[in-house]
């Protein structure tokens, strides 16, 4: 991205707060209550001026369901996501915060896929949903957003065939859950003698 890009969407962001991170609606600051609409290419931009961070995550591809290694650090993510405040992994943009884009076709299979993928993956199943930017006015290449919401449960991601781990995010990372970190999680979710012993089947 040109540093002009850069500038104008950060510009862009600093002014608009989100109304709700599943739809590219926005409101100034200044005037609380009025929505503006905003073009998905628009949103693009505005994730893209950013850095990965606690609620947000760049991928390249989506992982194929053949290689365990790179599911795992997804799921990790989409956990960890839903242990928090939630986030967004987009597919389709490097680590140097470029969208390189996925095939428009095949996004729809792309999504069944990792729908399955996080049912699979993910403990109790988190809510997700999908949103398709466009890079360019073809809209032949796209970056698909998954959107992770908070989870109202503790979340644990693994093999389908092992016991889950708690994964958090830090500092734009997604890492295993401290014990402490596990009993905050579990209070925070929950009140009572049940909390602790919630708590212990995770640790």
């Amino acid at each position: 991205m040109s540093g002009v890009l850069q500038t104008v969407a950060a510009s862009f962001r600093s002014q608009l707060l989100p109304l709700d991170r599943n739809t590219p609606s926005y409101t100034r600051g200044a005037e609380h209550g009025v929505a503006f609409v905003i073009e998905p290419r628009t949103k693009l931009e505005a994730y893209l001026a950013q850095r990965e961070g606690n609620t947000l995550e760049l991928k390249v591809q989506v992982p194929s369901g053949s290689d365990a290694k790179s599911v795992l650090r997804v799921m990790k993510t989409v956990c960890a996501f839903a242990n928090g405040d939630g986030g967004s992994i987009l597919f389709g943009v490097d680590d140097e915060g470029e969208a390189v884009g996925l095939p428009e076709e095949p996004v729809r299979r792309l999504i069944d896929d990792v729908t399955n993928l996080v049912e699979s993956w993910v403990s109790p199943r988190p809510t997700v949903s999908f949103d398709v930017l466009p890079v360019d006015a073809t809209g032949a290449q796209v970056v698909l957003e998954l959107v992770v919401a908070a989870a109202g449960v503790l979340c644990g991601a693994g093999r389908p065939s092992e016991h889950p781990t708690v994964y958090v995010r830090h500092n734009g990372r997604s890492v295993p859950a401290r014990p402490s970190e596990i009993e905050a999680l579990v209070r925070s979710r929950s009140a009572g003698p049940a909390a602790g012993r919630f708590a212990s089947t995770w640790l």
